[in-house]
């Protein structure tokens, strides 16, 4: 319960209790919203991850490998090697098995897979007949079964295909379809498994070997009958077992365990009798998300932290005001017999009430920004979490906020009770003030030359806006007391009254230095942070149209150009909406890969976000001049290959992967839809005339400019045999570093932003509030003296415009130059971009657009603030009790 007296004097002065209320609100809930943010941030790159990661990425699978034959694989060894460890996050896995079967169609001999699963029909759509029950009754795909006459009920003669060095006989078995299948378009049950799609094609050898879409049985089918001495059952089946992810029991707490358990069991699999292949990707999607929460754990506390302090320094200079408002009460209280200490704590308690008073207001904003925040900017859904560190760092921002109040109060106390009956406080003599100043001005400083010359580096980048700002302002603010005195000197020899009685004001004011730090530092930190999450949103949109290479990116499930071209020659004759490219990889360390690609179609294609006119390809159109040995053209990012010059000769693979000879035209910054270097840029064309055996390309892929198209496309590429097996769009990549702890925290600056604005405007009123009632009495002594109302208004803007306008450009010019020091060593990605240096230009509409709110938001707060304090002018002021 608050005492009789305390409560009395918050009744006397409400303004000024509900606006520290809203300082202390700002300082708690500023302290207490990094760890909810953080943990929230932590939260959502998990469920990032694992929305972005398909089922495949997350799975455990366990596979025996067998050399010549031999027993059935056994599943109680390959499920004895999966991480004990890891039961209560995986399911209790399911079995695949697989083979290959040779049978007769209408072309020729093929030999199809077969694979037999858990759930026989599960991502299966059946169009006719039904599942498969019984060993050797068989699926078959619908486009199979129209291509090759096949009919629900017929048998097939099915032969295991084995090694051409076993000699034992491979008897025939009779197969019986009993329905035809389509695969469900993404079906996470056959995980990286693509069953149909090869009816009617043919294989690329030079027997043209017909493919078949994939048999689908039962598990007895291969264990049902083990292999025996004539012949019958299985000897090359692979069984593998497969643990599936349980997404929504995966915990933040222990992914730091995944990747060194599941290496451990591939380490032992290696080990055992028979060999075991332990696969997954979980640790690569667990590291990064370790990443992630190592930037997260640093940023947000950071950025927070630089407005807390901010707030904390605004709440102690606001509290200062307050108790030098109170130095007549503070000596009525000694002159009544209290101690100093006495009279300490019945300041303390009234302006530590108010305080107090919002820290509650602070925690519940934290919480709720922090919701609304995480339904705005994060993956949904994501559990509800206050850490307990969210609580403690609530209260000790309250504790801080008492501390900074029982700080300003005792030096006013400790003064001659003659001193504190003065209402104008005398001017003290000495360089204590300025010493302290030059301290806290010394520090910052070097804290500002370690960050420039590189002695600290990463996220601690963020405080250089503060810091800097910190040193220029108060610099600036010893400077502006005494230019504005010399100024009101000279105003009033010339009779300039407007000027005269506004520098006056502010050069007796003890309030101004105090302004013009704080509004400096808050501009600074909103033109620094604005910079930086629009600098890092524009290279994360950049680097995502880069690595993509195209508006979209068809990969093709072919090795031969010839039929790519061929597709889109039908489908996009003119090349307006599609661009093929054909990426080879040498063997070999220091290699360079091949990137062939059509000059003319792909330097309007290709996005390329940056340096679009390096990418004219000039010279390459005449690549198929050169005949027989020649090198061909070359366009190199990255540099030439190690111990090549400028000139000469280099080898980079063909089209069959055999080396051919290339010679550099030119150089590239980047290869679009490549994240590497070292990469040659030829003519696909060219590469094409040149004899080769088989193609090995290593990627063959459509570059689309129109989505629209890629249906189109698609259909001509699936009519040749080339059908797409995935497709790469911008969108979806941005997406993807757009929901990295990089670019959430960064965002957050924006908000860090708009508060320290906030702030900086709570100053203005803040201080107003504090000594309304000795400005009014000035402006009502004038007024008697005959000073026009008009003039004091005029004034009183002048002088609150000045003060702002001052610190805000000194505060934006701190901004830029703080951006220029930190961008550079600010985490901006999740992962290195090892293609292309960011571009840290200067975002103009950032500096700028922060630069005229802070103008319009705090010149307006100013004038709101001086129009009141005239208004309040009126003589009966003058009758107060002083």
């Amino acid at each position: 319960m608050i005492p009789a007296p305390t409560s009395a004097a918050l009744r006397y002065r409400p303004g000024q209790a509900i606006l520290l209320a809203l300082l202390s609100a700002l300082v708690v809930g500023a302290v207490a919203f990094a760890p909810l943010y953080a943990r929230s941030l932590e939260l959502g790159l998990l469920r990032g991850a694992l929305d972005r990661a398909p089922v495949a990425a997350t799975t455990i699978e366990i596979s025996p490998s067998r050399a010549g034959g031999g027993a059935v694989p056994s599943t109680e060894a390959a499920r004895h090697a999966f991480p004990r460890e890891l039961a209560a996050i995986y399911d209790s896995g399911s079995e695949l098995w697989s083979g290959t079967v040779r049978v007769a169609s209408r072309l020729g001999p093929a030999t199809p897979a077969m694979y037999a699963a858990t759930e026989v029909c599960a991502g299966l759509t059946i169009d006719a007949g039904r599942c498969p029950s019984t060993a050797y009754e068989v699926l078959v795909s619908t486009a199979e079964a129209r291509f090759q006459q096949w009919q629900v009920g017929q048998l097939l003669d099915a032969r295991e295909v084995r090694p051409e060095a076993q000699t034992a006989p491979v008897s025939g078995q009779l197969m019986t379809i009993v329905g035809t299948y389509t695969q469900v378009p993404d079906a996470t049950h056959w995980l990286r498994i693509r069953l149909d799609g090869r009816a009617g094609s043919s294989a690329l050898d030079p027997d043209g070997t017909p493919l078949l879409d994939a048999f689908v049985t039962v598990p007895a089918t291969f264990s049902e009958h083990p292999a025996d001495t004539q012949g019958r059952g299985w000897r090359y089946s692979v069984l593998t077992v497969v643990f599936r992810l349980d997404r929504s029991a995966l915990l933040l707490e222990g992914l730091d365990r995944l990747r060194p358990l599941v290496s451990a069991a591939a380490d032992a699999g290696l080990r055992a009798q028979p060999r075991l292949t332990v696969r997954s990707a979980i640790g690569e999607l667990a590291d990064d998300v370790l990443e992630g929460q190592r930037q997260v754990r640093l940023i947000v506390p950071l950025l927070m932290a630089q407005l807390a302090l901010l707030a904390v320094v605004v709440l102690g200079l606001v509290a200062g005001s307050a108790v030098e408002q109170r130095r007549q009460e503070i000596a009525l209280a000694r002159l009544r017999g209290r101690s100093g200490t006495s009279a300490a704590w019945l300041v303390v308690a009234e302006l530590g009430s108010a305080v107090l008073g919002g820290a509650p207001v602070g925690l519940l904003v934290a919480v709720g920004t922090d919701a609304l925040l995480r339904r705005i900017w994060l993956p949904q859904p994501l559990p509800v979490e206050v850490p307990w560190t969210a609580v403690v760092a609530a209260l000790l921002g309250a504790a801080i906020g008492v501390l900074a109040v029982a700080v300003v109060v005792r030096p006013t106390v400790a003064r001659p009770v003659s001193e504190l009956l003065r209402r104008v406080p005398a001017r003290r003599h000495g360089n204590a003030v300025a010493l302290l100043d030059a301290l806290v001005i010394g520090v910052a400083a070097a804290a500002v030359l370690a960050l420039a010359t590189g002695s600290v580096t990463g996220p601690l980048a963020l405080a250089t806006p503060g810091l800097l700002a910190l040193a220029v302002g108060l610099a600036l603010a010893h400077v502006v007391t005494p230019v504005a005195a010399r100024f009101g000197d000279r105003a009033a020899q010339d009779g300039q009254t407007v000027a005269a009685l506004a520098a006056v004001q502010v050069a007796r004011r003890p309030a101004v230095r105090r302004i013009v730090a704080i509004v400096t530092v808050a501009t600074s930190l909103a033109v620094f942070a604005t910079d930086a999450a629009l600098v890092a949103a524009r290279n994360r949109e950049v680097r995502a149209r880069i690595e993509t290479g195209a508006v979209a990116v068809l990969s093709v499930a072919t090795q031969d150009p010839a039929l790519v071209v061929r597709a889109l020659d039908a489908a996009d004759p003119d090349r307006s909406v599609s661009s093929p490219v054909a990426w080879v990889l040498q063997a070999g360390g220091g290699a360079i890969q091949t990137m062939a690609v059509e000059p003319r179609s792909f330097t309007h294609v290709a996005d390329l976000a940056r340096e679009r006119d390096a990418f004219a390809l000039q010279g390459l159109d005449q690549a198929r001049e050169a005949r027989g040995s020649d090198p061909l053209p070359a366009y190199v990012v990255g540099g030439l290959p190690p111990g090549t010059t400028p000139g000469m000769p280099f080898q980079a693979a063909g089209l069959d992967g055999v080396a051919v000879a290339l010679t550099s035209i030119g150089e590239l910054p980047y290869a679009p839809g490549e994240r590497s270097a070292n990469t040659a840029v030829v003519s696909l064309a060219a590469l094409m005339d040149r004899p080769h055996t088989t193609p090995a390309v290593g990627r063959m892929q459509v570059f689309l400019s129109d989505l629209g198209a890629e249906p189109r496309v698609s259909a001509a590429l699936q009519a040749v045999g080339a059908p797409v097996n995935a497709v790469i769009r911008t969108a979806d990549r941005q997406r993807a570093y757009d929901e990295s702890a990089s670019a959430w925290g960064l965002r957050l600056a924006v908000g860090v932003a708009a508060l320290a604005l906030l702030i900086a405007g709570l100053v203005l009123v803040l201080v107003a509030a504090t000594a309304w009632r000795g400005r009014a009495r000035d402006y009502a002594a004038l007024r008697m003296a005959g000073v026009p109302e008009v003039t004091l208004r005029r004034a009183s803007l002048a002088e609150q415009a000045v003060v702002v306008l001052l610190a805000i450009g000194v505060g934006a010019a701190c901004g830029i130059a703080s951006a220029a020091m930190a961008l550079p060593i600010l985490p901006l990605f999740t992962t290195p971009w090892t293609a292309l240096s960011p571009d840290l230009t200067l975002d103009g509409t950032a500096v700028w657009g922060t630069v005229a709110v802070a103008l319009v938001g705090l010149l307006v707060t100013a004038t709101v603030v001086a129009r009141v304090l005239v208004r309040r002018a009126t003589p009966h002021r003058l009758q107060e009790v002083q």
